[in-house]
């Protein structure tokens, strides 16, 4: 699997009984006593308030209601204006979304990303196309949609009219997703790059309250991160620092905010907030939200109570959570025979370089430039800084929001900081691993380091065949068809001698091919499509198997025959 750079292992079924025993295990930490004082006191007391369903039911739709009057009062561009200001400080207003990243090759500065969002089913198409399948997925979303607002209070007529108002909307927005990237923006940013100031945001989508929206992110920030951390200094300052995945959508969301009436408005927004926060209600939207989920993805069951729970604690307190988790479940013998594994794989991964003969000496010289800097954390960071937010106990609504906030606001202070390569994208109670281009890091989390793939009881030759394999198979993604275009600076350049880079690309295309001879469920694969997931199982398996003859040599001075 890869997002923006970043590449994990793919999860078979089979791995998730550890998962589930992952999630049993974090709701033994969760319902243990802590005490009052105790920084862990705020997982068990937002816990146990999800877990309070009688709580739940008799605050009923209050939470939810002063929300709603935030958007139920839309009349004019101003109100609007307000609304949209209110929501983004608190992630919900759905449009599009923000993120704090490293571009790809640019990695000595963070980028503010803008990315389309605002659609309930995640295609398009569905919404445009008009064959019977589609049609049929609209009507089920929009019955859905009537539903909830009953549900919040409204009467029939006024719910239709709400969930149409909705649709229209999300149609809207979906052939503003489907058009064809458009250069119209472009011309306004002043770098090379592409990159935006703010006052080319404005420039570009006027209509939008792009100030007014950073100002109230920046106090916000302040609030909970502090005064001292520089929180979107660079963009209130018009540093270039803001880029955009279609610019063409954010223009006409901004034409839209005066082509579409409030009253549309206003029912879009009502009916995301909803959506959105539904699964924070009480079992008769739960129910709601299951049926369509039924529909669309053919769950058959809903999840039990504890497992939402332990999930929503870990999402809304993740630091917290995993500093937890390492402390009761990953021991000093784990991590020590862990590291112990790594390096050696690392070090098998090096020795291989070196004796490929088909690569030249200037290629194989910046290839072992770039293996040797590579980087290995396992179990889970080094420090953590907990979100500061209040978390209160029978609040699980408002504890979720709060926390909703405040992801947010964590992922957006960290613009104006200098990179973190040690910066994990995953929990540590994870069962994966992955590698990250843009800082040339492998992340082994304490999850996984557990049976069947580790285990600190077995002979380290069960742990290479496993943990090993995976391992390998993160550090082999470093040379996969993606990971190859990076060099040792973590810049997208091209390093290879070209007669070099010929006999990679054969190669590549020998393990599409093999692949591309397989079936599975009766449909075939195309092996261009998950090649690096299978150069990396290639890479990986062979990579732990001679880090496994290579220990075994160190542990009994015998040479053991190294044909792989």
């Amino acid at each position: 699997l890869r997002v923006t750079g970043v590449q994990t292992c793919a999860l078979p079924i089979s791995w998730g009984l550890t998962d589930k025993k992952v999630k049993r295990e974090l709701r033994d930490a969760f319902e243990a006593p802590h005490e009052h004082l105790s920084e862990f006191r705020r997982l068990s007391d937002w816990y146990d308030a999800c877990m309070d369903t009688e709580q739940i039911d008799r605050i009923g739709l209050s939470d939810l209601n002063r929300l709603l009057a935030h958007v139920d009062g839309i009349v004019d561009e101003q109100s609007l204006e307000d609304a949209l200001t209110y929501l983004v400080v608190l992630n919900l207003q759905s449009i599009f979304k923000f993120k704090v990243n490293l571009p790809a090759g640019q990695h000595d500065h963070y980028t503010l990303y803008i990315k389309p969002s605002g659609l309930t089913m995640a295609n398009p198409a569905i919404y445009l196309q008009d064959d019977e399948q589609n049609k049929k997925l609209v009507a089920d979303l929009r019955a859905h949609f009537v539903k909830i607002h009953e549900l919040s209070g409204l009467n029939t007529a006024q719910a239709t009219q709400a969930a149409d108002d909705a649709l229209d909307m999300e149609t809207t927005l979906a052939k503003f997703h489907a058009e064809a990237p458009s250069e119209e923006m472009k011309w306004l940013s002043s770098k090379a790059d592409g990159k935006f100031t703010l006052s080319e945001l404005v420039k570009g989508s006027p209509k939008l309250p792009w100030r007014r929206m950073f100002a109230a992110i920046q106090d916000k920030c302040r609030e909970l991160e502090g005064e001292a951390v520089p929180c979107l200094v660079s963009v209130t300052e018009d540093e270039p620092v803001i880029a955009m995945t279609k610019t063409s959508f954010i223009r006409r969301i901004s034409e839209a905010m005066t082509l579409q009436a409030p009253r549309t408005w206003a029912n879009y927004l009502r009916t995301r907030i909803i959506y959105n926060t539904s699964p924070l209600l009480g079992q008769q939207f739960l129910d709601a939200n299951f049926e369509l989920d039924s529909t669309f993805t053919g769950v058959v069951s809903q999840p039990p109570r504890w497992s939402k729970c332990v999930m929503a604690v870990a999402k809304g307190l993740p630091y917290t959570t995993n500093k937890l988790y390492v402390a009761r479940y990953f021991s000093f013998k784990a991590r020590g025979e862990g590291e112990t594994m790594v390096k050696a794989i690392k070090s098998a991964f090096i020795e291989n370089l070196k004796s490929m003969e088909w690569l030249d000496d200037n290629t194989r010289a910046e290839a072992l430039n770039k293996a040797i800097g590579m980087e290995t954390h396992l179990g889970s960071p080094d420090t953590y800084t907990a979100l500061n937010y209040d978390v209160r106990e029978g609040a699980y609504f408002n504890n979720s929001i709060l926390a909703n906030s405040a992801n947010l606001l964590r992922d957006l202070a960290m613009l104006d900081q200098e990179p973190n390569r040690d910066r994990w994208n995953m929990q540590s109670w994870a069962v994966n691993a992955y590698y990250d281009n843009t800082v040339n890091s492998v992340f082994i989390p304490a999850g996984i380091l557990q049976p069947p793939f580790f285990n600190e009881s077995a002979k380290m030759e069960q742990n290479f065949g496993g943990i090993g394999a995976i391992v390998g198979h993160e550090l082999t993604h470093w040379f996969d068809n993606l990971g190859s275009r990076f060099d040792a600076k973590q810049d997208v350049r091209d390093w290879w001698s070209p007669h070099v880079s010929e006999e990679f690309h054969k190669r590549m295309q020998c393990i599409a091919d093999l692949y591309s001879g397989f079936q599975i469920a009766d449909s075939q694969v195309v092996g261009s499509k998950t090649l690096d997931e299978n150069m990396a199982d290639f890479g990986g398996t062979k990579i732990a198997h001679k880090a496994l003859l290579a220990w075994q040599e160190q542990e009994t001075g015998t040479r053991t025959d190294r044909k792989s």
